[in-house]
């Protein structure tokens, strides 16, 4: 049977628990094709043990009844969130050999969660498009009622040769899978960074010659929170997003104008 581990990095989003937990239960109807475990990351700078505990109750009994294995976390407050899903890879690396992000405001697709897993057959990172708004499971519900939607295309077919024209024009997706293999080979997710570390860990795979394959299908719901990190300007999420811009496109002149899951720039 294959097998994966699902990466959560719950830091300060527990108001999205429910939503999660929702998301979760539906992954109960692979369940008889592919091994999963969860490893969640509890991480409060507010929260007690007792808090920890009652939310590693909630998400054991969804667990439980959609047949996914649970390794649960409680993290120290001062760790952010790619300490947290790094060393959750950490206390995994050795009992799977495939990871998928799911974070705490997103919600993936079974379906396109099992295709993702088999294509990591022959592939080392594999994503596809997907679905954008602030309401997911009313998003969800729509979706699965036949509602008519579109998606988000990630990475479009530009020429990876023309290395600026390609870094101006890919989208990325945090709904992707990886295989184990990748952290060996370019490491895992900057924990210097506050959110754009997945943006950064795709354009290493690219850097390092692993290309992503596009798995075709929609991968699931990503929140568009209008208050986020990486929704306005002068934000974490726009720091992050520059940086790593200088970091693999040289000491050029980037002015970002809009930054989120889709980055615009000039100037290269």
């Amino acid at each position: 049977m294959l097998q994966a581990t699902l990466l959560s990095s719950c830091w300060n989003s527990y108001k999205y628990l429910d939503q999660y937990l929702f998301g979760l239960s539906q992954l109960k109807s692979i369940s008889d094709k592919v091994s999963l475990t969860l490893a969640f990351g509890s991480v409060s700078d507010t929260y007690t043990d007792e808090d920890h505990q009652n939310i590693k109750s909630q998400v054991e009994k969804t667990c439980s009844e959609a047949g996914i294995s649970l390794h649960f976390y409680v993290g120290k407050k001062e760790e952010n969130f790619y300490q947290t899903v790094n060393l959750l890879v950490a206390q995994t690396i050795g009992f799977t050999e495939n990871y998928a992000q799911l974070n705490l405001d997103d919600l993936r697709f079974s379906e396109n969660l099992l295709a993702q897993i088999e294509a990591l057959q022959t592939n080392l990172i594999v994503y596809s498009d997907f679905l954008c708004t602030n309401d997911v499971v009313k998003c969800y519900q729509d979706y699965r009622a036949g509602v008519s939607m579109k998606a988000e295309e990630t990475w479009p077919d530009v020429d990876m040769t023309n290395k600026e024209k390609y870094y101006r024009e890919f989208k990325w997706s945090c709904f992707t899978t990886i295989k184990a293999q990748v952290f060996a080979r370019i490491g895992v997710w900057d924990e210097q960074m506050t959110c754009a570390s997945d943006y950064d860990f795709i354009n290493r795979c690219l850097f390092f010659g692993i290309k992503p394959h596009k798995v075709p299908g929609i991968s699931g719901i990503f929140m568009a929170n209008g208050t986020g990190l990486s929704t306005k300007p002068n934000t974490a999420g726009v720091k992050d997003g520059y940086f790593v811009l200088q970091r693999f496109l040289g000491n050029k002149h980037c002015c970002i104008v809009n930054y989120g899951r889709k980055v615009l720039f000039r100037n290269l």
